[in-house]
């Protein structure tokens, strides 16, 4: 109470009180002397009473207003030692400043992760505890902090034996010069996010070296597959060498016939040269449509499928004659399909030239593969069946924006156990040696992820189906096709 007593404000309460005291007194005073002024006696005891009242007024008002301030600051001080109680319980780092930065006060969690005392924190900035990467950041923040009064910012620190560490500080102002600094160590986290980017660097080249290598080796299945569909395609050759071959046999052996028989003239000559001139450029031709069968175009190119179609069908229709096997190519005009009668000219339909993106001869590939798949289920079924007559039907139509490519055969089919499986690399159903059983796989490949259209097989009543889904660059209607 003494304390209270003689504080700044009590004094003023003090003050005011007595001034008001006197200014009643002097005003009690006139009045009593001008209502009695002609009775002494009386004036004098109403003037005693007068200054007794007044008197216990003042000390009573004094008393109840000494109690008022006396419990405000009691409740000041219970608040003050509330705020440094969390102040200093809290785990948390805590900082107050003044607008230049300059170190007020600091809790003893501040002083546990810089290592300073708290002597040596109140004669330090919060910029000398920075660390160089953080003081341009950190002199951009204060300055938005004395702007808005507010700051939420991570910064590293440094501690007084040159460590670091990470702080997010958040600040508020709680003065006219005062900012509280309330801060969460960060160290652990910001390690922890360093060591995951690392990880996700370190996981990013693995990734990428493992790619390279699905590449490589995807690339090898690849030249496997091509030179197992070259070792194909020379039987289709020798096919279809076999007639020309044939008929320059006979012609040389007329020759050496009429030769000895002095039958010799002219005009025999001139159709010898005519025939045999038209032979060895059909046996050219060949060579050219192979050759051109497997140059390499280049990657995004846009080509017509029924054209790809005809191409193979047309190198492969003399080794399917030989072995017997009946190929029917269908396009669909409007809502029926129309059969082409001769497999080297596609039909005169609405949906005639169906361009798709891709690489053509890979697209090829695709198709010889699939039609000799065919032909395998179908040589397996004779072997079987007597009269049996293998039939090899492809289909291709619009289905809203996509070409829908169907080769079909009567078959064998495709057995339960192992469908779930036949798009898995160096997987087959034929003896050891004479499947190696990447066909279905570089299809997939091939159609999925390069063309970005989808490939299924499954079983018909008659035996199996493919079916190819790509996308349609366009569609045009033409009525004749330039082979």
């Amino acid at each position: 109470m003494i304390r209270l007593f003689f504080t700044k404000r009590s004094g003023t309460v003090i003050t005011g009180g007595a001034v008001f005291a006197v200014l009643i007194y002097v005003l009690a005073d006139s009045y009593i002397d001008s209502r009695f002024q002609h009775d002494d006696v009386t004036r004098e005891i109403f003037e005693k009473l007068t200054v007794g009242l007044l008197f216990l007024m003042f000390i009573s008002s004094l008393y109840v207003i000494l109690r008022i301030l006396n419990r405000m600051d009691t409740q000041t001080r219970e608040r003050d030692e509330k705020y440094k109680t969390y102040i200093n319980n809290s785990p948390d780092p805590i900082i107050v400043c003044d607008r230049r930065g300059c170190i007020v006060e600091t809790n003893p969690s501040m002083r546990d992760i810089s290592g300073y005392t708290e002597t040596e924190l109140s004669g330090m900035t919060i910029q000398q505890m920075w660390a160089d990467e953080s003081v341009k950041q950190g002199y951009a923040a204060v300055a938005k902090m004395l702007k808005t009064d507010t700051l939420d910012i991570t910064l590293k620190f440094l501690k007084k034996d040159g460590g670091d560490y990470y702080l997010s500080c958040h600040a508020v102002r709680v003065g006219d010069n005062r900012f509280l600094i309330m801060c969460r160590d960060m160290t652990s986290y910001v390690l922890m996010d360093s060591r995951i980017r690392q990880m996700h660097d370190d996981l990013k080249d693995k990734v990428e070296e493992e790619l390279k290598k699905r590449q490589r080796q995807e690339h090898l299945i690849e030249n496997q597959k091509k030179m197992a569909d070259m070792s194909k395609l020379l039987s289709a050759i020798a096919h279809q060498w076999r007639q020309p071959l044939n008929v320059l046999s006979l012609y040389c052996i007329d020759l050496n016939d009429t030769y000895k028989a002095g039958g010799l003239n002219d005009k025999y000559m001139d159709d010898y040269n005519t025939v045999v001139t038209s032979t060895i450029e059909k046996m050219s031709d060949i060579i050219d449509d192979f050759r051109l069968f497997f140059a390499p175009e280049k990657a995004g190119t846009e080509f017509c499928v029924t054209v790809e179609i005809t191409d193979v069908l047309s190198i492969l229709q003399a080794q399917l004659n030989y072995l017997g096997i009946e190929i029917e190519l269908q396009c669909k005009c409007g809502r029926q399909y129309s059969t082409c009668k001769n497999i080297a000219e596609c039909p005169d339909c609405a949906y005639r030239w169906m361009i798709v993106r891709g690489e053509q001869d890979r697209f090829r590939h695709v198709m010889l593969n699939l039609i000799y798949n065919s032909i395998d289920a179908i040589n397996e079924k004779s072997e079987s069946l007597s009269g049996y007559k293998g039939k090899i039907t492809i289909s291709v139509s619009c289905v809203k924006e996509n070409v829908r490519i169907s080769v079909a055969d009567n078959g064998t089919g495709i057995p339960d156990d192992v469908r779930e499986h036949v798009f898995e690399p160096y997987f087959s159903t034929k003896e050891e040696g004479k499947g190696a059983g990447i066909g279905l796989f570089m299809s997939r490949l091939v159609v999925k992820d390069q063309m970005h259209g989808d490939i299924e097989l499954r079983n018909t009543k008659d035996g199996a189906e493919a079916v190819i889904t790509l996308p349609v660059m366009k569609a045009q209607v033409s009525s004749t096709l330039t082979m």
